[in-house]
């Protein structure tokens, strides 16, 4: 392939094989009992469980689902939805998009999105939310030429 760029495939993560039960308790372990937004403390549940990819709640993949407090109209919840909540008022679209709360259901590799997750002092800024549970801190490649 003499002159031609050679393009590194970006494959899916494998699908996740626990039950939807055993995931939700899993991805409220795996976000501390807090809401990712707040930090403020969450029970659980299918109700606290955000879609990152809207349009298909048949996407229950870690790396598509985070703990929220309140339910998609109220709280934290609700603000990533586009409702003003008690302290937060209307969010603009790009707040919510910036943060990874919520991904473009036509995004080519939805995956690799990092999320914003304010839980000091543990986790405190962007992360990378793996097939397999992990949560990992997000490092954005940088132009060396542009310090």
């Amino acid at each position: 392939m003499s002159g031609e760029a050679r393009m590194t495939e970006i494959v899916p993560p494998p699908l996740c094989a626990l039950s939807l039960s055993d995931l939700v308790r899993a991805i409220v372990e795996r976000d501390q009992f807090a809401c990712v937004l707040c930090g403020n403390y969450v029970a659980g549940g299918l109700k606290s469980m955000h879609h990152r990819v809207l349009g298909d709640r048949s996407v229950n993949e870690p790396w598509n689902l985070i703990t929220l407090c309140g339910s998609g109209t109220t709280l934290c919840h609700g603000w990533t939805h586009g409702i003003a909540v008690a302290s937060y008022p209307k969010p603009s679209r790009s707040e919510i998009t910036d943060s990874g709360y919520i991904v473009s259901r036509h995004h080519k590799h939805p995956w690799l999105v990092p999320v914003w997750f304010n839980q000091p002092p543990t986790r405190d800024g962007y992360y990378l939310l793996g097939h397999d549970l992990t949560v990992t801190e997000y490092q954005p490649e940088r132009n060396p030429s542009c310090n």
